[in-house]
């Protein structure tokens, strides 16, 4: 039986403890999917801002200085005719969106300022000396300013590769931080995945535990159950839980234990002990009660048999004298029913008819022998008359024979 010292679980609070388990696993798994997810959001993010954002302004830059190239190139060729003028105010612009770009390329890629620095520097080399050389082509003509694009396609050429290395490693980054981002989501999608099949498998272990456990226990009390309910009172439960299991378990062997005592006390009384102990559970307890009264009743028919009992022998023995009393000839003996209680009365009552019966065969015997008494002193005396009259006649006689003689 389950120990009743111990602190008390219900079932209730057992299985709220197995559900905040399992949501504290969900909380957990929330908790660790919110972080996953915020850090693919943040992977994408930098692949949006770092990423592809260095690229589109590593396009930008290079379109910048396409541009600036171009519009030299142009004045360069027109000579800064009437109407193709503006080529310096042009290119200056895209100088100045140049500028801007590497800016913004540096607030996002601060890893890259030295590499950004350089480019500025040889972007400034570039736009001079292709300044200088649409100078030279305007003032000059063609034969100066052809020796001059000479020199400024030099720098055209560390401007175009310093360019493309940079659009190179723009890509690549972006490239990477899409990468680094695919990465997070797939782990975050395993790791929710592995969090869901801890939590489902938690949930049958709890599950499958708890209704074992409880199905197992109410199996067993039912089987006590059905053995009681035949008189089988041999079988014992044995359930080791702090919870309503436990109690049912104590409760069904606590019954056991009660029926096995009863059982006992109703052995002995039916081996005639009315002194054994009956213990009466409660004022409910109407099985302890009945055999309380049951034992109290059959003491009472015993005691009142035993009393009828002594009575009778008693009558008995003494009606026995008084026949053996008779039977020597004395008839003047009497028998006398002693005082009878409630128990005894009806024994009392046949007895004192014998007496009665009794008394009136020695009444009648005493009579039988008063004539029998009177017939035998009648018998003496006609005897006594008889012998006086033999003796007469004999006298007579002796006299008659002493005559004759």
């Amino acid at each position: 039986m389950a120990g009743s010292g111990k602190s008390k679980r219900t079932i209730k609070g057992k299985m709220l403890l197995a559900f905040g388990l399992v949501l504290a696993l969900l909380v957990v798994q929330l908790v660790i999917n919110w972080q996953m997810i915020n850090s693919s959001i943040d992977a994408a993010q930098t692949a949006r801002d770092m990423g592809y954002a260095g690229a589109d302004l590593a396009m930008e830059i290079k379109l910048d200085v396409i541009q600036v190239q171009q519009w030299i190139t142009d004045i360069s060729a027109t000579r800064a005719a009437e109407g193709f003028d503006d080529g310096f105010d042009e290119a200056e612009n895209y100088a100045q969106l140049f500028m801007e770009h590497t800016e913004a390329l540096v607030a996002i890629h601060t890893d890259d300022q030295e590499t950004i620095d350089e480019l500025r520097a040889s972007f400034n080399e570039f736009y001079e000396k292709g300044k200088w050389m649409a100078e030279e082509y305007i003032v000059g003509g063609p034969k100066a300013g052809n020796v001059a694009m000479g020199e400024f396609d030099a720098f055209a050429a560390d401007m175009a590769n310093r360019l493309e290395s940079l659009e190179d490693d723009m890509k690549e980054e972006a490239e990477a931080s899409i990468a680094e981002a695919i990465d997070k989501n797939v782990f975050s999608r395993n790791m929710a995945l592995i969090f869901a099949l801890i939590i489902i498998a938690t949930t049958l272990v709890i599950s499958f535990v708890f209704s074992g456990r409880i199905s197992g226990a109410i199996i067993k009390c039912v089987e006590i159950a059905n053995a009681v309910a035949i008189g089988d009172l041999s079988k014992s439960i044995d359930i080791k839980s702090n919870d309503e299991i436990g109690t049912l378990a104590e409760a069904f062997g606590n019954m056991t234990e009660g029926m096995k005592e009863k059982a006992n006390a109703a052995n002995e009384i039916a081996g005639g002990n009315f002194g054994v102990d009956i213990a009466v559970a409660s004022e409910h307890d109407v099985l302890a009660k009945s055999m309380v009264s049951m034992r109290d009743n059959l003491k009472k028919n015993r005691e009142t048999t035993d009393k009828v009992a002594k009575f009778q022998d008693g009558e008995v023995e003494k009606l026995s004298s008084v026949l053996n009393n008779m039977a020597a000839g004395d008839l003047t003996v009497k028998y006398d029913v002693q005082s009878a209680d409630e128990h005894t009365q009806s024994v009392a009552e046949a007895f004192a008819g014998i007496k009665n019966a009794l008394d009136a065969t020695l009444a009648g015997l005493n009579d039988i022998l008063a004539q029998v008494g009177i017939a035998t002193e009648q018998i003496a005396s006609g005897s006594q008359q008889v012998s006086d009259s033999s003796q007469s006649l004999s006298q007579g006689a002796t006299e008659q024979a002493s005559s004759l003689e």
